[in-house]
């Protein structure tokens, strides 16, 4: 088991049945695909992959199925946070027992304005219940979503108590000023969750990205990272401009329906409640956009 990889990560989508349900066989398939198309590593059961909205059960299935499926450990950071703090922990020892160290835990978002000494609980209470130091846990900032910041002096107190195990952060306030300010020792791996900031980010010393729209810019993110000089400008560019134009629509139904022209398959459509499909208005002119930015009819051998 080895701590995940840096570069493009794609906060994988997770698709839904016909019947309402997770389907596990097709979310293994899709983060093998993903790794195909270019990103060097999935994060699923995260914010883009509707976790919150997943059965307990499915959740605590997944990191069991990763592993019969021969994903690369260091290849995955898995979505383990909760507002329930035993979820956490079982979800987190499902994980490591699977062969799967990076955890990415969300503060628990239910209970607002927790005290610093409560969150400092929280998750020293997930470390010491996993019991296992090949874990690597990342911290997860999305304060517009879970209106629980991660603070600096936090992420400080668990660093000294628990040291690498407390491995990185993703950043998810849509601030690349917040993102970079939590960059420090060389073993603390920092995520913005944009490929807009790509070049940007690997020059400030951050890991890579966790962003949902890799799932359809992965191929291109990849080609970011390897390039240098004026070409990786000029597909930086390209990757920001793609970024730029596909948050302007709600994410997860984008991304879900750029990902269903691709496969010509319309049950990338699904989503658990209460998220919706796109209107017909706005598929439109998604449509445009990819077209323009020639993200539709990309395959895995664009990588």
């Amino acid at each position: 088991m080895k701590k995940a990889k840096k570069g493009a990560y794609a906060a994988t989508i997770t698709p839904i049945g016909a019947d309402g349900e997770p389907d596990m066989e097709r979310l293994i398939a899709y983060c093998w695909e993903m790794l195909d198309f270019g990103c060097d590593g999935v994060a699923p059961l995260g914010t883009t992959g509707e976790a919150a909205a997943l059965p307990f059960v499915f959740r605590l299935r997944v990191p069991e199925a990763l592993a019969q499926a021969g994903l690369p450990s260091d290849s995955v950071i898995l979505g383990a946070g909760s507002p329930s703090v035993g979820d956490a922990m079982a979800i987190g020892r499902a994980a490591l027992s699977a062969g799967y160290p990076n955890l990415l835990v969300l503060p628990p978002y239910y209970t607002k304005d927790p005290s610093e000494e409560g969150l400092y609980d929280y998750y020293s209470r997930i470390i010491e219940a996993i019991g296992d130091d090949r874990l690597n846990l990342y911290l997860y900032h999305i304060p517009q979503v879970t209106a629980v910041p991660i603070s600096h002096t936090l992420v400080e107190r668990l660093r000294n108590r628990f040291g690498r195990i407390v491995a990185g952060i993703k950043d998810s306030s849509g601030s690349f000023d917040s993102a970079k300010s939590y960059v420090g020792p060389e073993d603390f791996d920092v995520y913005p969750s944009t490929e807009a900031v790509l070049s940007d980010a690997l020059k400030a010393r951050c890991a890579g990205v966790i962003s949902g729209s890799t799932n359809v810019s992965g191929a291109l993110a990849h080609k970011v990272l390897r390039a240098t000089g004026a070409e990786r400008e000029a597909l930086q560019a390209k990757l920001t401009d793609f970024r730029l134009t596909i948050q302007k629509f709600p994410l997860i139904p984008a991304v879900k329906q750029v990902h269903a022209w691709r496969k010509s398959d319309t049950s990338w459509l699904r989503m658990l409640p209460p998220l919706r499909s796109l209107s017909g208005e706005q598929v439109a002119a998604l449509k445009r956009e990819m077209e323009r930015l020639e993200m539709i009819g990309a395959s895995r051998e664009a990588a």
